[in-house]
């Protein structure tokens, strides 16, 4: 990867129960990319049945931050966050952990829907209008409860649709959709660009390009890009694409979040969307 202002803010370490590599490989994985820095995201699973349920202790994860961090020294950006699973009924457990744990950046996410766990298997239970409409409502509470940063992969379920009702299409949810985005730039919320799902059967970015222009076109400004690896070896996967699609989009600024504040970062120029997607 070539420039300085490329980071990766959305990480898994061996700190979620479902990735395995150390945060120091981690580290060494992006800057061999030439990647200026890192946020770390592990999960913090509210959902009982949730394997990854009760993983998460922040007291080891700070110190491994920190020790690090003095690995790394201070020409890499190496910060805290939490990829933070939402449910409403859960609301007070996460803003305890907000007020106890210092986070640099708190991304929400819905992964059950009333304690459905979102998978194939969901999509089979329900039907199409159904199962989206009781996620997009999920979302929306998640983004109405003001907890967090940013929201992440808006349109992730589509990744688990796809074999049951195939490709996703965003028109069929407009509505729903619309309601979200006006909701995160009113909240004054960041929109993630994750480029996992340029790796998965949706072979697309999450969300969409189409979602990310109608965010566009309804004044929304704020996205923090990420990859949402769960191993070394696909830190920073489709960053540099990314930077080239947000800005044929539109967006200037990628936002970081530093101490729950958000720091807008130029957005790399000089990227041509194929030649970027070609070095993926």
């Amino acid at each position: 990867m070539s420039g300085r202002l490329l980071y990766d803010d959305h990480v898994h370490s061996h700190f979620s129960c479902d990735a395995r590599d150390s945060l120091e490989s981690l580290c060494d994985a992006a800057r061999e990319q030439g990647l200026a820095g890192v946020t770390l995201t592990d999960h913090f699973d509210t959902e009982p049945s949730d394997p990854g349920y009760g993983w998460y202790d922040y007291d080891r994860i700070l110190l491994e931050v920190e020790r690090v961090r003095q690995q790394t020294g201070p020409g890499f950006s190496l910060l805290l966050g939490a990829e933070i699973c939402f449910q409403t009924s859960f609301a007070p457990r996460i803003a305890d952990l907000l007020r106890s744990c210092p986070l640099d950046f708190a991304l929400g996410a819905v992964h059950y829907v009333r304690h459905e766990f979102i998978d194939p298997a969901y999509f089979g239970r329900h039907d199409l209008h159904r199962a989206y409409g009781a996620y997009f409502e999920a979302v929306e509470e998640l983004v109405e409860s003001g907890l967090f940063d940013s929201l992440a992969h808006l349109d992730m379920p589509k990744l688990h649709s796809t074999p049951v009702y195939g490709r996703f299409a965003p028109e069929r949810f407009w509505e729903h959709i619309e309601r979200i985005l006006r909701l995160v730039i009113r909240k004054g919320m960041a929109l993630e660009l994750n480029t996992k799902g340029w790796r998965q059967l949706p072979a697309e970015s999450y969300p969409g390009e189409a979602i990310l222009r109608r965010y566009v076109e309804l004044g929304g400004t704020r996205i923090t890009i990420g990859s949402d690896t769960h191993d070394a070896a696909h830190l920073g996967y489709g960053i540099e694409r990314a930077h080239a699609l947000a800005r044929r989009l539109g967006f200037t600024h990628l936002t970081r979040y530093v101490q729950r504040r958000p720091q807008l970062v130029p957005l790399t120029e000089g990227l041509d969307a194929g030649s970027a997607s070609m070095r993926l």
